[in-house]
Parts: C-alpha cells; structure tokens; sequence
C-alpha cells in the first residue's frame, strides 16, 4: 500500500510538471501569435476571438489541473454575509455571455490596433490570473438552493457546471470590465452602447455576489487587475509602436 501511495505522488508530480511545462510552452506561442497580428489579413477578428478564447480557457482550465488537490483558501469578509441571495440574478450572469461576445467582437473589429491592444491586456491579465489561480487557490460555501422556479433552477445549473475554485480574481468581472474599458475607446458604436455596456458590467458584477459565485475581494480584484492590464498594455503597444 505505501508503495502504491509513493507511486501515486510521483505520478501526480510528473503530471502537474508536465502541465505546467505545457502552459509556458503555450503562453509562448500565444505571445508569438499575438506580435504577428499585424501581418494577418482581414479576417483577423475571428482569428483574434479564437486566439482570446484559446487564452482564457488555459488559464481557467488548465490550472485546475495542477490545483486539483491543493488546499483552498477563504477569501470572504464579514460584509459578504450581509450581502443576500438573490436568484433572480442568475439572469444577468448569464447575459454576461452574450456581453462578452458582443463586446471584444466590437472591440477586435475596430481596428488592428485595438485587437492589438486589447489581445496584449487580456495575455497580461490572464498571466495574472495565473499566477493568482495557482499559488493562491481559492474557494467559496455556497448556499443549498432549492429548485423552486426557473431562477432557482437555473442557479444549481451554474453551480453544477461550474466548481467553486478559481475565484480571486473574479473571471467574470474580468471579462465585463474589459469589455466596458475597451468600449470607451470605439468609433464605430452608438452613442447609448457605453453607457449600457457599463450598466450590464455593473449587474454582473451584483451577481457574481448575489447568487454567491464570488466575494467582495475577488470583484475588487477583477477590476485591479484589468486596470494593472491596461496600463502595462499601453505601455507594450507604445514600445511595439516606437521599435516596430
């Protein structure tokens, strides 16, 4: 049985370094890809959004792999307990989806410029994110929820899909927050789409806490850490600019 075990950590060991080995040699290639944006033809958007998509699902996915049975941290604060479940809003964490489709399509299309900047935020975050994912594995309680109606239902359905890890920082305030920070800066929308696209990342951002997904922390850190991402990005691109 002990050398069962013994052969069991190791072969563990050997899978979380081959993984993590995977991930550099990726984000490698994915900084690659991102510097070769500017030679790709007209049909780079969806290009761009596959390559986001690629991004994104390393990140949350890929690190669970390694933090599967790494202690997992609390980060909630006593002000979390007086924020209330509110099923209802399983809605607008659903529209997020739909938000965050629309939103980076509007933004790739403007320009290659724009996809250029907003690839480079989402590689920055998204490293961030990594780091943070893994050496800082967190989780949340999350309420019994009875299958009264279809917000109810709906509800379990998230929780299902969906495990109660990777949390700080929050992946869906992330994902709104850069879609309302890059929508500021496009030519080629209507007036009122700002000012919606904010109000939807606010709901969001409510019900990441109020069908309890996420805490305070893990929102507050969504928004630092993209606004960490925009700034780096700027000044990635203004280099790029100068030498390229």
């Amino acid at each position: 049985i002990e050398y069962s075990i013994i052969v069991s950590g190791k072969l563990h060991g050997v899978v979380n370094e081959g993984v993590k080995l995977g991930i550099t040699l990726v984000t490698v290639l994915m900084r690659k890809k991102i510097r070769k944006i500017k030679e790709w033809p007209t049909d780079y958007v969806w290009r761009s959004l596959m390559l986001l998509l690629a991004i994104n699902c390393m990140t949350y996915y890929g690190t669970r792999l390694i933090t599967t049975h790494a202690t997992h941290h609390s980060m909630k604060l006593p002000i979390d307990d007086w924020i209330p479940f509110c099923p209802f809003f399983v809605s607008f964490y659903v529209i997020a989806f739909i938000q965050w489709g629309v939103g980076f399509y509007l933004i790739i299309r403007e320009s290659k410029a724009s996809c250029y900047r907003v690839l480079v935020t989402d590689f920055i975050v998204m490293s961030i994110c990594l780091v943070c994912f893994l050496c800082y594995p967190t989780t949340i309680v999350r309420p019994t929820v009875m299958k009264n109606g279809i917000w109810e239902w709906l509800t379990v359905l998230i929780y299902r899909m969906d495990k109660p890890d990777n949390l700080f920082p929050s992946l869906h305030c992330v994902f709104s927050w850069i879609c309302f920070r890059g929508a500021m800066h496009l030519k080629k929308v209507p007036k009122w789409y700002v000012p919606l696209t904010f109000v939807i990342s606010v709901l969001v951002f409510a019900s990441t806490l109020l069908i309890k997904q996420h805490v305070i922390v893990d929102m507050i850190g969504a928004v630092i850490v993209v606004e960490i991402g925009l700034f780096l990005s700027g000044i990635w691109c203004r280099e790029e600019k100068l030498h390229g």
